[in-house]
């Protein structure tokens, strides 16, 4: 219901990953929570140089809402799990794929896990926007498959 009041009513090109990412952060939020995350979202747009910065702006927002402790339970939720806290490129799926698929369980989200944060610790860390994602999506990369900087 927000978001078609974000999308439709409001006039906001949301975008259907970003909807998809509101979604899943809103699921398991009361009322008022989401009621918080649609002003906060809707916010983005109002003060962004364009509707493209607005959509960025307010996806990492929504991935920064999606608790962590929603650990991934197979192959598909885990990718998932990562890709709405790391964007993922379309190369990232598979090799993330190959690298968790033979995994079990418990260790497969605690890699997902490992993932996720050297992604964010690295992305956090480099000074420069445009090269974030890389930096931290080559760093993720690299600690999966066990290779040293």
């Amino acid at each position: 219901m927000i978001i078609d009041v974000l999308a439709r009513q409001v006039g906001r090109p949301l975008g259907e990953e970003l909807m998809q990412l509101m979604r899943q952060a809103m699921h398991g939020m009361g009322q008022q929570e989401r009621a918080e995350l649609a002003v906060s979202i809707d916010d983005c747009f109002e003060h962004a140089q364009s509707s493209h910065s607005g959509r960025q702006q307010a996806e990492t927002l929504v991935r920064q809402a999606i608790p962590s402790s929603e650990a991934p339970g197979n192959l598909s939720n885990a990718l998932s799990w990562i890709d709405a806290r790391c964007e993922l490129a379309r190369d990232d799926k598979s090799f993330l794929g190959r690298h968790l698929a033979p995994l079990a369980q418990a260790e497969m989200t605690e890699t997902a896990e490992q993932y996720v944060a050297t992604w964010q610790a690295v992305a956090e860390a480099e000074p420069t926007p445009h090269r974030k994602d890389n930096a931290g999506r080559r760093a993720a990369n690299r600690s999966l498959r066990g290779d040293t900087p």
